[in-house]
């Protein structure tokens, strides 16, 4: 039995040395690795994986791919918002791979050097009258107590918070002749005439008290916050607010954020980034004189439910385009009602071109009615 018992263990151990010798065998020649199969592609955050098979015994590896990275579209990026003097701007990049995200970037302020500095305490008028046209006026921090008249081209930039109020005395405040046809004067606290100018970052605030009872204001005058009269203007972050008065009321046409008349062709006027608020009838009146108005990012902020007139928000009579902009809280219910009763307008459009206007991306709240759009009267 002990014969037997030695000659099977002997068997067995031949047996698993031959096995064992297959099986080195079999492992370890070169293997022939076919050109691989992508069975996880990359993306631009993920890695991917490629497997090898082995032409000769069917085994298989796996190797990890590189994750690619965004290739961001910078050459088609959208600009979003416009870099000015004051601010920076941004821009949205695509990727152009499948992932389809984007990213939002700051695009740099725009340079400048100004040919004048003007401090808290002096006059800007002063600045502006030795100016020559093209210089850059650069306003330090502070509240500057006069009306402006620019008849030059001129830039003209805030430092942080610069509120430009009218002059001490409202019954000084002079005017400019109408033109274009029209009937009554201008008087503005920023009055710009046969010139291109640009503001950056100024708050225009009038003196409620000060306007009311002012008739040259309130009547015979159309009493503006920024008056562009034959002139190209380009208004970033300025915001124009308390245009108003609250003394003889009756019939009231008057008190006007932003308004632009001209005679001439080719004058346009931009705003952009810029709040209008506690105005008593518009926000923003543009005549059908003026060749474009572009209107972006803004917000339009009217009295709310009141009785004293409609209001209207932007109200244009030329060419335009009007995108981003927040337009809100503009009711008029007088009491008695009227035949006029509810009919302020975020929106109020009269144009004799078709396809004129462009509207898009607009919020408007709380008016008692939103877009009115008449074309040759119809």
């Amino acid at each position: 039995m002990k014969s037997v018992s030695r000659i099977l263990c002997a068997a067995l151990l031949c047996a698993i040395t031959c096995l064992s010798l297959a099986m080195f065998a079999a492992c370890s020649h070169e293997h022939k690795w076919d050109e691989g199969k992508i069975t996880a592609p990359p993306t631009c955050t993920q890695e991917g994986e490629k497997t090898y098979t082995c032409e000769d015994c069917g085994k298989t590896k796996t190797e990890k791919i590189p994750a690619t990275g965004h290739d961001w579209d910078y050459d088609n990026a959208v600009i979003t918002k416009q870099p000015t003097y004051s601010h920076e701007g941004s821009k949205t990049v695509m990727c152009l791979n499948t992932c389809g995200e984007t990213k939002t970037e700051p695009i740099a302020k725009l340079p400048f050097t100004p040919n004048a500095n003007v401090n808290s305490g002096e006059k800007i008028q002063e600045a502006i009258d030795r100016a020559e046209a093209g210089d850059i006026i650069f306003i330090k921090e502070g509240t500057y107590k006069e009306q402006l008249i620019i008849d030059k081209d001129l830039t003209i930039i805030g430092e942080n918070n610069v509120t430009i109020g009218g002059p001490e005395d409202y019954m000084k405040m002079s005017a400019l002749t109408a033109i274009g046809g029209e009937s009554t004067n201008y008087s503005g606290i920023i009055m710009i005439e046969n010139c291109t100018v640009t503001i950056d970052n100024i708050t225009v605030k009038g003196c409620i008290e000060s306007a009311s009872g002012v008739s040259n204001l309130t009547h015979a005058n159309r009493y503006i916050g920024v008056a562009a009269i034959n002139a190209t203007v380009n208004l970033d972050y300025v915001n124009i607010k308390d245009i108003r008065y609250d003394d003889s009321l009756f019939g009231m046409q008057n008190g006007i954020g932003l308004y632009a008349v001209a005679e001439d062709d080719g004058k346009t006027v931009t705003l952009r980034y810029s709040d209008i608020a506690n105005f008593n009838k518009g926000a923003a009146v543009i005549r059908a004189g003026v060749s474009k108005f572009i209107c972006e990012g803004n917000t339009v902020t009217g009295a709310g439910e009141q009785g004293i007139t409609a209001q209207n928000g932007l109200q244009v009579a030329c060419k335009a385009t009007r995108t981003g902009n927040t337009l809100k809280n503009m009711k008029y219910s007088p009491e008695p009602a009227t035949d006029w009763a509810h009919s302020s307008y975020a929106l109020f459009i009269q144009t004799a071109q078709e396809d004129s206007v462009s509207i898009e991306n607009n919020i408007i709240d709380n008016c008692d009615n939103g877009i009115y759009i008449a074309v040759k009267g119809s």
